[in-house]
């Protein structure tokens, strides 16, 4: 079980003209890729270079099929697409690629990935929320694992 703390954030619907606070996971720091290769490597016994090129290699490929239009899937993560957003013409014959105004890239989480979000628990300064499966069992926050995925996938890469 991992609690994640959010903080509150003022937002405002123009369309309502309203104004509130929402709850906003708080996020302290990011991941680099270094750190994360050093990670997956003491995770899985790999060895910290062949993780590493292992990892340019798939980046690689993600990209340059990613380009040129196919959906890439990551196993046990989910599935990447292009995406774009484009002005509306009253003709079907006027539909051209001029159209288009913003390029952006779809993810749709793997299932199971879905699924660890039953696993965390929400908290603001004393206040927590029930997750689903709530065994506390202290703070995790050190483990490089700290959800429990199943571990019986075989299907990851």
């Amino acid at each position: 079980m991992s609690t994640v703390k959010v903080a509150s954030s003022k937002q405002k619907v123009a369309v309502l003209n309203k104004e509130g606070y929402v709850s906003r996971v708080k996020t302290y720091s990011t991941l680099t890729g270094d750190e994360f290769i050093e990670l997956a490597a003491l995770n899985s016994g790999i060895n910290e270079s062949q993780l590493s090129a292992a990892m340019a290699a798939i980046k690689q490929q993600f990209q340059n099929f990613l380009v040129r239009g196919y959906a890439v899937t990551i196993p046990g993560v989910g599935i990447f697409r292009l995406g774009v957003n484009a002005k509306m013409v009253d003709k079907e014959e006027d539909v051209s690629a001029k159209q288009i105004y913003r390029r952006k890239i779809i993810f749709r989480a793997n299932t199971k990935l879905k699924s660890i979000l039953d696993q965390i628990s929400f908290s603001t300064s004393g206040e927590e929320t029930d997750a689903i499966d709530n065994d506390e069992e202290g703070d995790d926050s050190h483990n490089t694992n700290p959800i429990n995925t199943g571990g019986d996938d075989n299907s990851s890469f």
